[in-house]
């Protein structure tokens, strides 16, 4: 389970840098957010196959997690619309 996960977040990932290069090269309003849309599920499964049982680092991961969340719910809107 853990080997396809990983296989789903890099794949994800490399779509993100992708779009982001596309992004760079054309004149897309707010090529900067549209990556979000897959580089955030993609952090997101990095972090819950890390989060470790308890301590200071399991906080920082699900703020991370709600903050990477958050981004990806603005790139969602934009993407609806825009």
């Amino acid at each position: 389970m853990q080997k396809a996960a990983k296989y789903i977040s890099n794949s994800l990932l490399v779509i993100a840098a992708l779009l982001f290069l596309g992004g760079l090269l054309t004149d897309i309003t707010y090529w900067w957010l549209y990556p979000w849309l897959f580089l955030a599920p993609s952090i997101v499964i990095q972090e819950v196959l890390q989060v470790p049982a308890k301590g200071k680092r399991r906080i920082y991961s699900f703020v991370y997690i709600s903050v990477v969340s958050t981004m990806f719910g603005i790139a969602v809107l934009e993407l609806i619309t825009g």
